[in-house]
């Protein structure tokens, strides 16, 4: 458990102020810094479970958004996956077919449980809390959203 809670706190410790700088952009996405900073935490959370579990994963709207900006700085997300975790982290979007909806349902709940396991707090209530499509996220038409893929 030691290794975990050291991987735990360098994941928490990533510099993300490139990332954050593009979330609180009026002509981005426009958050307060403390709504930058707090999707910021609960993205690092979410990259922690994706490198130490594995997909399936499914992140909420709010995650997603930071990862697709820190999937802009290639070189930094490249190197903070391969120094963290020794692998990438691929993400893999929704492609929207009808028997998907039933995949990204179980590996939400499986998020959900991943995420009480390692944090002990509730993740995302329901699939509705997913990617809407906004921002060019693709859904499946139920709210579903994106998932994470390989290694």
């Amino acid at each position: 458990m030691e290794a975990t809670d050291d991987l735990l706190a360098r994941t928490e410790n990533l510099d993300m102020s490139k990332v954050k700088a593009r979330l609180i952009d009026p002509n981005k996405h426009g958050l307060s810094e403390q709504s930058a900073e707090s999707a910021i935490s609960a993205f690092k959370r979410f990259f922690f479970l994706a490198g130490v579990e594995g997909p399936p994963l499914v992140p909420t709207k709010v995650i997603d958004n930071v990862w697709h900006e820190f999937l802009m700085f290639t070189q930094d997300y490249e190197k903070a996956c391969r120094t963290l975790f020794n692998k990438f982290v691929h993400h893999e979007p929704s492609t929207g077919t009808p028997d998907e909806a039933a995949i990204l349902k179980k590996a939400f709940m499986r998020t959900q449980s991943l995420h009480q396991k390692h944090f002990n707090q509730e993740y995302a209530t329901s699939q509705a809390d997913c990617c809407d499509g906004s921002d060019g996220c693709q859904t499946d038409g139920g709210g579903n959203c994106c998932s994470t893929d390989g290694q």
